[in-house]
């Protein structure tokens, strides 16, 4: 590898080859990486075919990475293998729909670590994760891990996650009072790939993998925490000691798995989906079995299956054991669409 050590000071644009590693001899207070270029410029680009990059580290030796004029991006990731570790990463972007994050990664990006670093800026999204329903190009083993998530998403989410797998656990969102969100999962299963070609006329198909959200911490979003195509999820205490898991297979069927469940918690279909039936499963388990045979599974001590049922909303209760049935049709969520005009697949409509 080749190590690159900057000492304190302001830096402009940088173009990391293969290998470098990046870092800063006295942290993010005092050396800075600077693009003044707006609309679609980098303050640290990585470009595709460029691999194994490291910017930054988590011993005190990341950079504040800044992209100053709307439209900007304070790091983009197009390369595989990439860390971006222990920054601070800030965008200027005031415009819904516009370019601006402070990190943006390409479809087909794999193997991505961001952990420890703090997002900032005022971007469209704070991050925003490429995959197969922005470019039909899938991304896998992308992996957010205890980073904070403190600046202002225009469009309304702070983490846009639309790879297929990874890891997304310990993060700390934070001053979500004006957002829709704090992540969005747009891994797409079957259901969702057939949800988006009727309505945008696309040829998606379902991506294999799983991604695991675990112990991430939510303050003051305006909506729920976490959008999926089937459900929303707004957690009562926050989010602590919650692990939701999005496991598409083979054959397309999205399981959704959340694990902690407990009073105050509360889960709405989105999608006109609605729940065929909720069943007890043990002691500790209930399943919920949706309209578009995707599976739902809730997990909590002493979870009840009435209680999951009314959480969801439901209108019709069949006395027949524990099985409830559902018809609740509420839409809070970002529809995807196909044909935005942006060149790296950076869309949400």
């Amino acid at each position: 590898m080749a190590t690159q050590n900057f000492p304190p000071g302001t830096y402009g644009p940088q173009t990391p080859a293969s290998n470098d590693v990046f870092l800063a001899t006295g942290g993010p207070a005092v050396t800075h990486i600077v693009d003044t270029g707006g609309y679609y410029t980098f303050a640290v680009n990585i470009n595709d075919g460029v691999n194994n990059v490291q910017i930054g580290d988590l011993s005190g030796h990341g950079f504040d990475i800044q992209a100053t004029n709307p439209g900007g991006t304070a790091v983009q990731v197009l390369g595989d293998y990439a860390q971006i570790l222990g920054n601070t990463l800030t965008a200027n972007d005031a415009t819904v729909n516009g370019n601006g994050a402070d990190l943006i990664t390409g479809a087909g990006a794999d193997h991505l670590n961001v952990q420890g670093n703090q997002f900032l800026g005022t971007g469209f999204a704070l991050a925003y994760v490429n995959g197969a329903l922005d470019t039909y190009t899938s991304s896998h083993d992308v992996n957010f891990v205890n980073n904070t998530f403190n600046g202002t998403s225009t469009a309304g989410v702070d983490l846009v996650f639309d790879a297929a797998s990874g890891n997304i656990s310990g993060n700390t969102f934070i001053n979500g009072t004006a957002d829709e969100a704090a992540i969005y999962l747009g891994h797409l299963s079957k259901a969702s790939s057939d949800y988006f070609n009727d309505h945008y006329g696309t040829t998606y198909h379902a991506e294999a993998g799983t991604i695991t959200l675990a112990n991430n911490t939510f303050t003051n979003f305006a909506g729920p925490d976490i959008i999926t195509f089937d459900a929303d999820f707004d957690f009562g205490n926050g989010g602590a000691g919650h692990t939701l898991t999005s496991t598409v297979d083979n054959s397309g069927k999205e399981t959704l798995t959340l694990v902690g469940y407990r009073s105050g918690d509360n889960i709405d279909l989105n999608h006109s989906v609605t729940a065929t039936k909720v069943v007890q499963n043990g002691k500790g388990e209930v399943d919920v079995y949706l309209s578009d045979n995707d599976l739902l599974i809730v997990k909590g001590d002493n979870i009840k299956a009435k209680d999951v049922a009314a959480d969801l909303g439901t209108d019709l209760h069949v006395n027949n054991g524990n099985h409830y049935g559902a018809d609740h049709g509420n839409h809070f969520g970002w529809d995807h669409g196909a044909g935005n005009p942006h060149a790296d697949g950076f869309l949400l409509a």
